[in-house]
């Protein structure tokens, strides 16, 4: 049984470890990793599983299925877009995702997913840990899970690397599992230099009388959270000093890889996201921001479409000519989805009543669809699955100890809803 104590902060660990550090300011926000001597996993995942890493690209606000991976062409509810064959059965993404319909057999799509809430933030709960929001219990998202049952704490680079949007906290399983957020990707990350003035041997001395000073009081005390924040500064210095920081940068990429991926935003997230998978980062997760579209919907899927398709497809091709598909697990869903009636200003509404999520490598079965809507889109015609089904699912992928009981402060619980169900065909 893996115990919490509560703390939890979501200031930036480099802050803290380097910055703070150098500046001589030590511990002042030296408390994102203060529970990882804590929280170490109980059980290894299954060696056997098939993923070894996770990437979740998020549409914040909620894809619309109707402009994206369940096109009605000539309905009252469809877009004035054209769709695109493929070689897999029912896989017809709108004209603006050619490259991902080119690579539609390395996909499995799930058009039937459905839930019970249209509310932005409490959608996003559950998207990212499979639980409907209680506000006794702080949950762990995907990328914490991954970190924690797959990642190493004594790893160089962070294991859960968010790019775009805020720091993840780690829930009940410690503030050392929380994410590593990356604003501006391929920029040089802030605060890994050390201050004028101080040089490596500098810093050590500093740090050898902070050490000190918090044996002395810890031993005083009987205080595990001196523990805690020494191997946060410990973490933040590894890091400052280590060679594979220059794997958030970008400069030394090729042309070739621009012209594949393009030269969007996304598309740096994209290429760093790539390259840190490469160097040892368990989860990754990049925020998509512009999908909540309440009005104009059809130009402003038309260009959302595009700003995912060439990244993505070539983040796909990438990982496949690497090698590294097949052990990696790839995600694309949002919120929810929308709803089949156009509002008055040509937007849909939000509509959880079936929606879609997108997968690729790490055991999943490509070249599948599962699900199917009827001819309007306005519902479902075989059964339907819930996002804690899906997240049954990765954990299975993952081979997480699922059945392992946490602590919630004194509450037991699950990184898995133990009613959840995984979806089998989505890997068998």
């Amino acid at each position: 049984m893996i115990d919490q104590s509560g703390f939890n902060s979501r200031r930036d660990f480099l802050r803290a470890g380097a910055l703070a550090l150098a500046s001589g300011v030590v511990l002042s926000q030296a408390r994102l990793f203060a529970q990882e001597t804590e929280n170490k996993p109980g059980s290894k995942p299954d060696k056997g599983a098939s993923a070894k890493r996770v990437v979740l690209v998020y549409a914040n606000g909620g894809p619309s299925q109707f402009e994206t991976f369940d096109p009605k062409p000539g309905q009252k509810t469809g877009a004035p877009f054209k769709v695109l064959k493929t070689d897999v059965p029912g896989f017809t993404p709108v004209e603006h995702l050619p490259e991902i319909a080119k690579l539609a057999g390395h996909f499995c799509l799930i058009r039937n997913l459905r839930s019970n809430t249209v509310d932005h933030s409490h959608a996003r709960h559950l998207m990212h840990t499979g639980w409907l929001s209680n506000p006794t219990i702080v949950r762990p998202g995907l990328g914490n899970i991954v970190y924690h049952q797959m990642g190493d704490l004594e790893f160089d680079l962070p294991g859960f690397v968010k790019l775009g949007g805020d720091v993840a906290p780690g829930g009940f399983l410690g503030s050392g599992y929380s994410s590593f957020a990356v604003q501006k990707a391929g920029e040089q990350v802030k605060n890994l230099e050390y201050a004028d003035g101080v040089d490596k041997d500098r810093l050590d001395r500093r740090m050898k009388i902070v050490r000190e000073m918090d044996d002395d009081f810890g031993k005083a005390r009987d205080d595990e959270a001196v523990k805690s924040r020494q191997a946060a500064l410990d973490k933040a210095r590894r890091l400052m000093n280590s060679p594979l920081r220059d794997r958030f940068l970008l400069d030394d990429e090729s042309a070739d890889v621009w012209k594949s991926y393009g030269e969007s935003e996304f598309a740096k997230q994209c290429v760093v996201a790539r390259r840190l998978l490469e160097a040892g980062v368990k989860a990754i997760e990049i925020q998509q921001d512009g999908w909540d579209t309440h009005d104009d919907a059809f130009n402003r899927n038309t260009s959302n479409c595009k700003n995912l398709d060439q990244p993505f497809g070539a983040f796909i091709r990438d990982l496949k000519q690497r090698g590294m598909l097949d052990s990696t697990l790839v995600l694309f869903y949002g919120d929810f989805g929308r709803s089949p009636k156009l509002t008055s200003t040509n937007g849909r509404g939000h509509s959880a009543a079936n929606f879609c999520a997108l997968l690729a490598g790490g055991g999943v079965k490509g070249g599948q669809v599962i699900g199917e809507t009827n001819e309007d889109g306005t519902s479902l015609v075989t059964d339907s699955h819930n996002p804690r089904d899906l997240f049954a699912t990765i954990g299975h992928l993952c081979g997480w100890q699922t059945q392992e009981t946490f602590m919630a402060g004194k509450r037991p619980t699950y990184l898995v809803d133990p009613e959840a169900l995984p979806i089998k065909a989505v890997y068998s």
